[in-house]
């Protein structure tokens, strides 16, 4: 562990296991600043949309070609190494100046940020970015893999379990009550 004042917390989980509000909270509770890195490959994918590099809709796409996705990576690096992606205290999220917060969060840009996520140049320019932001300490990061690729020597490491199942006839807690009856 680094001899910081202020501590690196890591919260890991999958999508929809309630990271960001939890995350949220703590960092208002300890005064620190919370990254969001999720909002990052948002911000990637989006980008990726208005230049083209994305189809505008990736339900049923094929998937990206090399090309495209050496392309993507590329504009990762750009945006990251001119620091184009910003994450404001107040929670807004702007690119190039630009805030996206709401834009973001749509469904397309959520499906645009899992098809970047997984392309690992845009991963390495997002890893530099991350552990710039958190590297002083004070900061809660959330997100996948923040624990064990991120700050692996995180002060503070939690992990969100994943989303109870919505498939069709998975038990719930209350199915179970019902079903104890």
């Amino acid at each position: 562990m680094v001899n910081r004042a202020r501590l690196i917390v890591a919260i890991d989980g999958p999508a929809g296991a309630g990271k960001s509000t939890v995350a949220k909270r703590v960092a208002e509770r300890l005064g620190y600043v919370l990254i969001d890195t999720g909002a990052m490959y948002r911000c990637v994918a989006l980008a990726a949309a208005r230049t083209g590099l994305l189809p505008e809709t990736l339900t049923g796409a094929p998937p990206l070609s090399n090309d495209t996705e050496a392309a993507i990576g590329a504009l990762a690096t750009r945006l990251a190494s001119a620091r184009k992606i910003e994450l404001e205290p107040s929670g807004r999220t702007l690119l190039d100046g630009e805030d996206v917060s709401h834009e973001i969060r749509s469904p397309e840009v959520s499906l645009g940020a899992s098809r970047v996520s997984a392309i690992p140049e845009v991963r390495a320019a997002l890893l530099a970015m991350q552990r710039q932001a958190g590297e002083q300490g004070g900061a809660v990061l959330e997100g996948r893999d923040i624990g064990t690729v991120v700050f692996p020597g995180a002060d503070a490491k939690f992990s969100s379990p994943p989303a109870p199942s919505s498939a069709p006839g998975a038990a719930t807690p209350s199915s179970r009550a019902r079903a104890r009856r």
